[in-house]
């Protein structure tokens, strides 16, 4: 089953990428596929971190899974997208097209 994972924290984003990360490694131990990642809201902050960069680009060379940055919530956070070609920079169109593509979408909040 392929899953499209939105994280969309209303607090504590350092929290719910902890939670999503740890999420995809269940899925994965249980030979589910996460297809796609969407970093919303505040989420878009682990372009700040080296650390959250570099888990997310395991999972992304790993799996080949989809890492989408929201332009819109980069530019409202006023952050730079990460300096990683793991990470692509998107519209919300991207999102529904990968919600398209998934059998199940995951948000967490």
């Amino acid at each position: 089953m392929k899953f499209c994972l939105l994280i969309n924290p209303a607090h504590h984003w350092q929290a719910c990428l902890h939670e999503a990360l740890a999420l995809a490694s269940t899925m994965d131990q249980q030979g589910q596929t996460v297809h796609s990642v969407f970093f919303y809201g505040s989420s878009v902050l682990l372009s700040t971190d080296s650390q959250w960069l570099e888990c997310w680009q395991s999972i992304q060379n790993t799996h080949q899974t989809r890492l989408m940055i929201c332009r819109t919530m980069l530019d409202h956070h006023d952050q730079e997208p990460p300096d990683s070609p793991a990470f692509e920079v998107v519209g919300m169109a991207s999102l529904a097209s990968a919600m398209e593509q998934a059998d199940r979408i995951v948000e967490l909040t």
